[in-house]
């Protein structure tokens, strides 16, 4: 008897184990995904991709042409984690710093824009795959808001 009851406990604690490692957070799952943006500002091309996974880990790729000599036409990869509570996206880079914003975010089909959080500013990013060649040939920053240039986000 002593055993059924041990095997029935453990039975039951692997069963909730493998349901909570299959719960994934529904906010997460709206922004999951990659995503471009490509515009001039202050008269100066940039290109972004980013990518948010569901663990709540985002990749950030860019390209500003002419602000960095030694590997122009390059793109400069960031990475760290965010939070997004179904409205409000927040992020810090992988060496500790936060995003110079918090963003609010509407998803809506392939479109995500981003309101940057007190300012009358926004960006619309369309879902898209990133490219082999901007993951395989981009250069890691020093550090995420001291070297030129600073990451978009």
């Amino acid at each position: 008897m002593k055993r059924i009851i041990s095997n029935i406990i453990f039975a039951t604690v692997i069963a909730f184990g493998l349901v909570s490692c299959t719960k994934t957070d529904k906010n997460l799952e709206a922004i999951a995904g990659e995503w471009h943006w490509q515009g001039t500002e202050g008269g100066v091309e940039i290109d972004i991709w980013i990518g948010f996974n569901e663990d709540g880990t985002f990749e950030l790729y860019q390209q500003i042409p002419g602000l960095a000599d030694d590997d122009q036409g390059r793109y400069r990869r960031y990475d760290g984690t965010f939070t997004f509570d179904g409205t409000l996206l927040n992020g810090r880079y992988s060496d500790g710093t936060y995003w110079k914003h918090s963003y609010s975010v509407t998803v809506s089909g392939d479109s995500l824009k981003m309101d940057y959080v007190g300012e009358d500013y926004s960006l619309t990013y369309e879902k898209k795959a990133i490219p082999f060649h901007v993951r395989k040939y981009s250069t890691a920053p020093l550090k995420s808001m001291t070297e030129e240039p600073v990451p978009f986000l």
